[in-house]
């Protein structure tokens, strides 16, 4: 996994899905945002990450990202998106 971004809440990595998933044999490329709850309480901001999971996992549209999992640790909180 190679880390493609940093923010104030925690890290964006690339990650692959390793079994083939298409026609073309190719893998799957995911951005997987690593956000810290620790941070997020700290900053009153939790409310507003689990309003993002939950108005991205309801949206389809071309023009904005897909939200195709999101899970949690004890201390941080996963968004599996696109690429």
């Amino acid at each position: 996994m190679q880390k493609a971004g940093k923010g104030s809440f925690g890290e964006v990595f690339e990650a692959v899905l390793k079994r083939e998933v298409s026609e073309t044999k190719l893998p799957k490329h995911y951005a997987l945002k690593a956000l810290k709850k620790r941070m997020l309480i700290n900053s009153n901001q939790m409310k507003y990450a689990l309003s993002e999971c939950k108005i991205m996992k309801r949206l389809n549209h071309t023009f904005i990202v897909n939200l195709y999992y999101a899970f949690q640790t004890p201390t941080t909180l996963y968004l599996v998106m696109d690429f």
